[in-house]
């Protein structure tokens, strides 16, 4: 049964496809357990879904079939995205921050090197 449901692309680029293996109830629902969306499939097709309305962040995609329910996580794109740049080296932000702004804005803040050429 756990092969009943495949959404891709994930991370999502503006739409997803839901493939839904048997007839199904599925619901869009947000960290918090609101529900965005809700909508029957017919067995063996692919539903696409836009999620261009939808903000940044972790969704669920959650299919009730013959009373078992499934769920499966998606991620917004734009959430991969701050992921990759939060990973980065935030060195050249430093450096551009200080160039414009001065170095006095900054103060002490722990963790960050306080010599500024």
């Amino acid at each position: 049964m756990k092969d009943a449901i495949s959404v891709f692309p994930n991370p999502a680029a503006g739409e997803i496809n839901i493939l839904a293996r048997k007839e199904m109830t599925i619901s869009v629902v947000n960290q918090l357990g609101v529900v965005i969306s809700r909508f029957q499939t017919a067995p063996e097709t692919i539903r696409r879904y836009d999620v261009h309305h939808l903000s940044p962040g972790v969704y669920f995609i959650v299919a009730v079939i013959e009373g078992l329910t499934i769920r499966r996580k998606l991620v917004d794109r734009s959430v991969a995205h701050r992921k990759y740049f939060a990973s980065t080296d935030l060195s050249f932000l430093r450096q551009t921050f200080v160039k414009f702004a001065g170095p006095k804005v900054f103060g002490f803040v722990p963790g960050l090197s306080h010599t500024f050429n």
